[in-house]
This record gives C-alpha cells, structure tokens and sequence, in this order.
C-alpha cells in the first residue's frame, strides 16, 4: 500500500454542506455545516456557521434555504471565521454529497481573501457519484437517497448542518454501516458545534401532545419566510393559543424558523435532556397548525 494511500484511510475525514446565493460564477456561500469524524466514522467535532454574502440571493436559491437578505445581512462576513474553517477542515479527507460544488464554492471563498483551496492531498469522496453507481442508486438527490434509508429532514427548507449530517448518515451506509446519524439535529441557527446537550429530532413528552394550538403555550423563535413575528403572533391568537417569550416545561410547541435564537435552542436540549421537552415545528408544520380547526 503507497504511503499516500495509507495516509488517507488513517485521517480524520470531514462531511460538508453548503447554502449559497446562486449557482453562478459570482454567488457566495451563506451557510456552511460541517462534521469531523474520526477514521472508523465516530463523531469527533461539529461545526455550523451563516455568513454575510454581501449580495442577494437568487430567488430560486432562498426558496431552498430560507435565509432571507434580512437576516444574512445582520451575519458576520466568511473572512470573520476563515481560520476557524481552515482549522475544521485541516489534515482531513473531504467528504459532500456533491463534492465538486460545495468544494468550489467553498474555494471560492477562500479565494476572494487570499488564502489557498482546500487540500485534496489525501482525496475526497463524493457521497452522491459513489451512490449513483450501485444497482439501485438512480439519481442519487439526498433527498431520494435518505428516503431508501429510511431517514427524513425536519422540515422542507435545506440546511448546510442538516445536510451535513444526512451525508454522514449516506458515507456510513455506502461503508456498510448502520446509517445512523453522527449527532442531535440542530435548527438552522449561527450556532458553532452543538449545545451541551444536542436536540433529538423527536422528543418524548411525559403529557399527552396537544393536536392543534387551541389552548396551548408556543414560542417562536427565527424568522418565517411567509410572515414576520408580528404577523405570527396575531396568527397565535386568532388559533386561540397563548405566545411564551420563554421556553420551559409548561410550553407546548416551539415554532422554529430560521436562525433561532440560542437561548431557547439551549432551553429545549435542557428539557429533552431531562426527559420531557415542547413539540418542535417548522415553517411548514406551524402552518399547518394554523389551519386547523379549534
């Protein structure tokens, strides 16, 4: 075996996704998520980061990450956390479930501020080609991919984090591994690694789940792309809900849009932690609560 070779199945390997403004020559990256594993695949570090793009997002490519110009405009800039990715990705086999764009893109940035591509001396797997040579691969979309294994997002917005850890989940299964998924699923925040205590994607509650939000206690937290907060808030009341500006065991459901806020994301991993926790619902679910009839 060439030392070359050696060198890469002995190294630390990092799965990564990223939300861009666009497809184009010029588009930026908005949010990156990224896992670092160790060579047999265990979670070692986790990272998720939103930047300023100083540029607006094609509308086509808001619509698949939901990360408005309002928002993004209020993020510091990539250069602000350029050593802290560098850093991540140091001494490590790339991983994504299209590697050749995230790569670029990635690169891109590390470009427009001088600093060198990402080093691809130990090689880099492309989750996405590896899949689409199997038997039963097709076309190989995450989505289509995570369905034959069994797995599912949160929501229907994309986030670079959630992505990242699908991907993960895909890696172990091309090596024929459990496709389990490497940590908690975190929301789409500016939250770098994870809380103390990570959120599930499901969380037990000790009280029977309300069905609709008549009668219930519900945070919100981030931002809609179909409402603004106030707009929300007078939705709540006209459902017959009562709006908490805090979580805590007496919540029901937790609204979360994009880039929630900490406090609360650290709030909800403390109650599922200790057992118990809200109903968490995105964009989408809210929505369909809203509906209902009560």
């Amino acid at each position: 075996m060439s030392r070359r070779m050696s060198l890469a199945m002995d190294c630390d390997i990092v799965v990564f996704d990223t939300e861009t403004t666009g497809l184009g020559a010029e588009d930026r990256v908005v949010s990156l998520g990224a896992v670092r594993l160790g060579p047999d695949l265990a979670f070692r570090q986790a990272l998720h980061l939103v930047f300023n793009p100083r540029r607006a997002s094609h509308w086509a490519a808001e619509r698949v990450h939901g990360l408005t110009s309002a928002f993004l405009s209020r993020q510091p800039a990539f250069l602000e956390h350029l050593d802290e990715v560098r850093m991540f990705f140091a001494d490590a086999r790339l991983v994504a479930h299209n590697l050749d764009f995230d790569r670029r893109m990635l690169d891109r940035e590390f470009s427009l501020h001088g600093a060198p591509p990402l080093d691809m001396l130990r090689g880099g797997r492309c989750t996405l080609r590896e899949w689409q040579r199997r038997p039963e691969g097709g076309k190989g979309g995450l989505d289509a991919v995570i369905a034959t294994l069994g797995l599912r997002r949160q929501g229907a917005l994309h986030g670079a984090f959630e992505d990242a850890l699908l991907a993960t989940a895909v890696l172990r299964a091309l090596d024929g591994l459990s496709p389990d998924l490497p940590c908690g699923l975190l929301p789409p925040s500016n939250a770098r690694g994870l809380p103390a205590a990570p959120i599930r994607a499901t969380a037990p509650k000790p009280r029977p789940p309300r069905a609709s939000l008549a009668g219930s206690r519900v945070v919100i937290t981030g931002e809609f792309r179909s409402m603004t907060r106030d707009e929300a808030e007078a939705a709540l009341l006209a459902a017959g809900a009562r709006r908490q500006m805090t979580v805590n065991g007496l919540t029901d459901f937790v609204a979360l849009g994009a880039a929630p806020g900490r406090a609360k994301l650290r709030s909800i991993a403390a109650l599922q932690e200790a057992g118990a926790g809200p109903r968490l619902l995105d964009e989408a679910g809210f929505l369909a609560l809203l509906a209902e009839p009560f």
